[in-house]
């Protein structure tokens, strides 16, 4: 579904319950007009994750909201 060039705006336009899972890993300004034009990949850089299993998650729990 999304990979690590997705936009967060994108991410929490298609689901807004997304904010929650992107605040419990660490990335609190999903409300910031700046980072809503970041990728998954500059957004886990910003925040020192690992892009790669960020992402996964992102999607496995997406599959679980019914995303």
């Amino acid at each position: 579904m999304w990979d690590k060039d997705t936009l967060l705006g994108d991410i929490l336009a298609d689901s807004p319950d997304m904010s929650e899972v992107l605040l419990g890993l660490g990335m609190h300004c999903t409300s910031c007009s700046v980072s809503r034009m970041e990728t998954l990949e500059e957004a886990c850089k910003v925040h020192n994750l690992p892009v790669d299993p960020v992402v996964n998650f992102l999607n496995e729990e997406a599959e679980k909201l019914g995303i």
